[in-house]
């Protein structure tokens, strides 16, 4: 939709400011959208800034910043999105749990656990779309304890607190004391998705987002 835009801006100059919640950076197409930007318009200097999607949401809006990798389920309002990529929830335990053995689990086999999750208020859609898989599972889960964000819920594990469900990009953290597992509920997903706003003016914030359309087609 923009190419002509894109033909013309190649030498463009500028600034972008891209937000990330934190757990989206794990996902390898998310580093793919920037290196190609990056050699397509080098006069673009880009800014990044990490926060949770809710707050990145109204950063958008206020115009903090010009756009924001963020995770679905979220209600992202009347701003425009562009899915990047999709992917499985998975399980985390600690080691030695009953199930780490096993490649794979259902829901219904964590119901005796206790849960570690993120605060409903940094991504609200994303938690209730755990706690309603678990309710389908047959159970509602024990949430024992909250972690900051996402990612760091897998230290949370280590350390023996109880188990979580995780993006599957975040299982390249390096923890000891863990085990993945992939979970039999194929309902259970999450999408990273760029936000920006509706009748976006700025070239580059355009450009951008056919970078990134161009990645999620080479991903598949």
């Amino acid at each position: 939709a923009f190419a002509h835009v894109k033909k013309a801006a190649r030498g463009e100059t500028g600034h972008l400011s891209v937000g990330f919640a934190g757990s989206t950076v794990f996902h390898p197409s998310v580093a793919s959208t920037l290196r190609k930007f990056r050699p397509s318009y080098p006069g673009v200097i880009v800014k990044t800034e990490e926060s949770n999607s809710t707050a990145l949401l109204e950063k958008i809006i206020e115009g903090k910043v010009d756009c924001a990798m963020v995770r679905l389920p979220l209600n992202c309002g009347q701003l425009l999105t562009a899915v990047l990529a999709e992917e499985d929830m998975i399980a985390v335990l600690p080691t030695g749990h009953r199930l780490g053995r096993l490649r794979s689990v259902e829901l219904a086999q964590l119901s005796s656990d206790a849960f570690i999750l993120f605060p409903r208020s940094i991504g609200p859609d994303l938690y209730d779309s755990i706690i309603s898989a678990c309710r389908a599972a047959g159970y509602s889960p024990h949430v024992e304890m909250e972690s900051p964000q996402l990612s760091s819920t897998v230290n949370m594990v280590a350390a023996g607190f109880g188990v979580t469900l995780i993006p599957a990009s975040i299982r390249q953290i390096s923890a000891t004391g863990v085990t993945y597992q992939k979970v039999r509920d194929k309902s259970l997903k999450t999408t990273i998705t760029l936000v920006y706003r509706p009748r976006e003016k700025s070239v580059t914030v355009r450009n951008f987002v056919d970078v990134l359309r161009a990645v999620a087609r080479q991903a598949g």
